[in-house]
């Protein structure tokens, strides 16, 4: 061990971190929790930050309108693209069912 090393570990002070848990603070409400306001003149409203992209707009907007074809076609390559389709769009669908279900679940804990 270099002497540096050994130097700087033995001067670094222990320091016990306390933490306070403030009783007044909601994960997911909008605003400054307690002890953190803004500092005077600045905004009213706070600036919303979507964390998460919105899963209906990152898909593809024929999605919905998307009806399975007939497969008349013989080619095996066309039925297999085919059903690669139709398996992304269920797919496509459940994601969009569970997205819907967290934000319903989100909006209830908020207005809580």
């Amino acid at each position: 061990m270099s002497t540096i090393a050994r130097i700087a570990r033995i001067n670094l002070p222990s320091r016990s971190l306390v933490r306070l848990a403030s009783t007044q603070y909601v994960p997911g409400r909008k605003g400054y929790a307690p002890g953190f306001e803004a500092p005077e003149g600045t905004r009213e409203e706070t600036k919303v930050i979507i964390k998460r992209r919105d899963i209906g707009n990152s898909l593809t907007s024929h999605l919905e309108s998307q009806s399975p074809k007939s497969q008349s076609s013989t080619s095996p390559k066309k039925q297999y693209r085919q059903a690669l389709r139709v398996t992304r769009h269920k797919y496509a669908h459940e994601l969009l069912e569970k997205q819907g279900q967290k934000q319903l679940q989100s909006a209830e804990k908020l207005a809580m």
